[in-house]
C-alpha cells in the first residue's frame, strides 16, 4: 500500500501495515514522525468544524510531492496552485474561496 499527499490523523496504526509506504505525509497525533521521505507531524491547521480546507499558514502546503499526484483535487480544482503540491484532499489557493462539498466532509487524503 503507497500512500503520498495525505493527510493521515490520529492513529493510522490500527488501519495501515506496518510494511504500508507513506510519504509526503502528515502523520498527525501519531507516536511520531511515521518513516517515510518527507514526513510531517504537526497540526494541519484545517478551517475547521468539519471543513478540512487548509488555512493559510498550514504546514500543509506546497510539501507534497508530484509524483504519482493527481492535476485535480477533490473539488476539481487544478494542481498545483503553488510552488508545490499541497498534502490532503484540498488543494490550497488563496485566489479561490473553498467550495462547499455537496456530499459531505471527507478525509482529507488523496
Amino acid at each position: 500500500m503507497n500512500i503520498a499527499n495525505s493527510i493521515v490523523w490520529d492513529g493510522i496504526e490500527p488501519y495501515y501495515p506496518s510494511s504500508a509506504s507513506i510519504t509526503y505525509s502528515n502523520t498527525y497525533q501519531l507516536t511520531g514522525v511515521y518513516p517515510g521521505e518527507g514526513n510531517i507531524n504537526v497540526d494541519p491547521l484545517f478551517v475547521g468544524g468539519g471543513d478540512y480546507h487548509l488555512t493559510a499558514s498550514s504546514p500543509c502546503i506546497d510539501t507534497g510531492t508530484p509524483v504519482g499526484a493527481p492535476s485535480v483535487d477533490i473539488e476539481g480544482s487544478l494542481r498545483p496552485q503553488g510552488l508545490g503540491y499541497d498534502m490532503g484532499a484540498y488543494e490550497f489557493s488563496s485566489n479561490l474561496p473553498p467550495v462547499a462539498n455537496a456530499n459531505g466532509p471527507y478525509v482529507a487524503a488523496c
